[in-house]
């Protein structure tokens, strides 16, 4: 019997009927599982827990989500900016951080992507139509499932 790699999958919290409740879309843990991964999904915690859950797992996917805080990388919060996750950046910053000193592989998509370039340094551009206009309509809340744009990974690279 082959072992299923097991990976991290952040999740972020809401509130439900005035109770703090735990959220994934579980597009993310269903395409794991037909990947042949286990997926661990991860509340917020204290950062101070981030390196104990990457040692337990073999890899991060962080998830999409809520805004990043525009004040993790110096900016002034644009008008477009919708709710923030203090604990979720904060967390997912230091599993970044323990990933990295850990050489654990990590998937970062579409929120964690820009979490990710955060924890490294980066910036963002916090309103894609005014900051940055263009034909592509970024945000298309109807349409989840279809393609906005291609994307090319270069063979052979991580």
């Amino acid at each position: 019997m082959s072992r299923h790699p097991v990976v991290a999958v952040t999740a972020t919290s809401l509130s439900d009927r005035g109770r703090a409740r735990i959220r994934l879309n579980e597009a993310y843990a269903d395409a794991l599982s037909d990947a042949r991964i286990i997926p661990l999904v991860v509340p917020p915690l204290d950062p101070r827990q981030a390196p104990a859950v990457v040692a337990g797992v073999e890899g991060i996917v962080l998830t999409g989500g809520e805004d990043v805080d525009p004040a993790l990388y110096g900016a002034p919060r644009h008008h477009t900016v919708e709710e923030v996750q203090a604990a979720r950046d904060a967390f997912e910053l230091a599993l970044v951080a323990a990933a990295r000193a850990a050489g654990r592989p990590t998937l970062a998509i579409c929120r964690g992507l820009q979490l990710a370039n955060v924890a490294l340094g980066g910036t963002l551009v916090q309103d894609l139509p005014s900051e940055r206009p263009s034909s592509i309509t970024h945000a298309r809340s109807a349409e989840r499932e279809d393609r906005v744009h291609e994307v090319s990974v270069v063979p052979g690279s991580r």
